[in-house]
């Protein structure tokens, strides 16, 4: 059996060929190419300063879009409503909570029903929120960031459903 499972790796991985789902700049990256260089407390502040605003200027828009959005729902989506979408959705409540969670980046655990659903959403919100793409985004290409997706969906749902099974 581990001879068969090892035999089907190695075909996943020929198959999916994925060193042409990872960004090209990735692979020009010299390991053990590190330069020290002493620096004063000042140089370090001016260092971190200007790493600082080449990042926020790359993700502060999605930044403040994902903020805003959760905002929208903490403040103006009544907790009554989320609470009554997912004792209705039933099976599929799991489901619809690690969806729902992909457009935030927040702690809204609170106003979910049961344990099941809120490990779910807790864990999405985390691994599958947009500001989770963005930073994956410089690393991996599009087919690459959906198979991340599909696969951490499906075991977040998975674990959602084995916890209310076992729960």
């Amino acid at each position: 059996m581990h001879l068969i499972n090892r035999q089907f790796r190695l075909l996943a991985v020929i198959m999916l060929k994925p060193e042409k789902l990872i960004e090209d700049y990735v692979f020009g990256i010299k390991l053990c190419e590190v330069v020290e260089r002493r620096m004063s407390f000042k140089d370090r502040i001016d260092f971190s300063l200007s790493n600082l605003r080449s990042i926020l200027k790359k993700v502060w828009l999605y930044i403040v879009t994902a903020i805003g959005i959760g905002g929208f729902i903490h403040g103006y989506v009544p907790q009554d409503i989320v609470k009554s979408i997912m004792k209705h959705t039933g099976f599929f409540s799991v489901s619809f909570a690690v969806l729902i969670c992909i457009p935030l980046y927040s702690n809204s655990a609170g106003v979910l029903v049961s344990m099941d659903i809120a490990l779910a959403f807790m864990m999405a919100v985390t691994a599958l929120s947009f500001p989770e793409f963005v930073i994956l985004k410089q690393v991996m290409k599009s087919k690459l960031m959906a198979i991340f997706a599909v696969t951490v969906g499906i075991s977040i749902i998975t674990a959602g459903y084995l916890f209310n099974l076992l729960f």
